[in-house]
C-alpha cells in the first residue's frame, strides 16, 4: 500500500510472525461458496447517501465479520485515511490465538493503527480495535472497551451482537454499524438494535461476499440503510461522517 504523505511508512513485520495467519486466511478463501437454490434479483450497491444521514455527528463504528471477512477488512481499512476522525472496534470470527497476527497483518495495510482491544481500554479516533477471540468485547457506557468471558454454547465468538448492541445502547444515532460476509446470524440482533437507535446500517453485497448468509438476514430484515460492495464500503462512511 502506498503510504500517505507525511505518515511514517510502518516497520515490516517478522514472516515467522504472519505466515501462520497467512495460512489460515488460505484456508478461509479456499471453501466454496454454497450457492442460494432460488436466483433472486441482485442487489446493486447503494452508494448515494440519503440527505438525512449527511454530516451527522458519527462517534464509532463496529464491524461485524466472520468467513471471508479478513480481506475485505484489509480493502475498507487500507482505503481510509490516516486522520480518519472516528474510531472503529471489530468483531471477527476468528480461532483464539490469531487476533495479534490479524492486528499485525492489517496495521500494515492501512494508515491507521490496529490493535487488539484491551480491557477498559477507551476509544479513540485514529485507532482500530480489533475483539479478541477469547472474549466477547461491548463498549460501556464510560466509552471504553469492556471484555468478558464467551458464554456456554456461544458458536462464534467474539459475539457481533453484543458489540453491535453495545454501541447501539451506548452512542445511539452516532453508531454506524456494518455486517459483512460470514455464516450464521449472529450480528443481526446487534444491527437491528442500531438501527432502532436511529445509528445508520451498512450491509456488504451478495457479489461480494464469500459467505452471504450475515449480511443476506440484515439486508431481507429491511435493516441495512446501505447495500454495498466492498470496494464501496469506505467511501460510505466518509460520506455519513461528512468527512472527506
Amino acid at each position: 500500500m502506498k503510504t500517505p504523505k507525511n505518515v511514517i511508512e510502518k516497520p515490516s513485520i517478522q514472516a515467522a510472525h504472519y505466515l501462520p495467519f497467512i495460512r489460515k486466511i488460505k484456508l478461509l478463501v479456499g471453501v466454496k461458496v454454497i450457492r442460494h437454490i432460488s436466483r433472486r434479483k441482485q442487489l446493486k450497491s447503494q452508494t448515494a447517501a440519503p440527505k438525512d444521514q449527511i454530516n451527522r455527528h458519527v462517534k464509532v463504528i463496529a464491524i461485524a465479520s466472520s468467513l471471508g471477512g479478513a480481506r475485505v477488512l484489509e480493502i475498507i481499512l487500507s482505503q481510509l485515511s490516516a486522520d480518519f476522525p472516528v474510531p472503529i472496534i471489530i468483531a471477527q470470527h476468528i480461532s483464539e490465538g490469531f487476533a495479534e497476527a490479524l492486528a499485525d497483518w492489517l496495521d500494515h495495510k492501512t494508515p491507521l493503527t490496529v490493535k487488539v482491544a484491551s480491557q477498559a481500554e477507551p476509544l479513540a479516533a485514529g485507532k482500530v480495535f480489533i475483539a479478541p477471540p477469547e472474549y466477547n468485547a461491548q463498549v460501556t457506557i464510560n466509552g471504553t472497551i469492556e471484555l468478558s468471558p464467551f458464554f456456554p454454547g456461544q458458536i462464534y465468538h467474539p459475539s457481533c451482537d453484543r458489540l453491535l448492541s453495545s454501541i447501539a445502547h451506548k452512542y445511539r444515532e452516532a453508531a454506524v454499524g456494518i455486517i459483512l460476509t460470514g455464516m450464521g446470524q449472529d450480528g443481526v440482533n446487534g444491527m437491528q438494535a442500531i438501527k432502532a437507535a436511529g445509528g445508520i446500517t451498512i450491509a456488504q453485497n451478495e457479489q461480494t461476499s464469500l459467505i452471504y448468509n450475515m449480511p443476506r438476514l440484515v439486508i431481507e430484515s429491511g435493516l441495512a440503510d446501505y447495500i454495498a460492495a466492498a470496494n464501496d464500503i469506505s467511501s460510505i462512511l466518509t460520506k455519513v461522517i461528512g468527512y472527506g
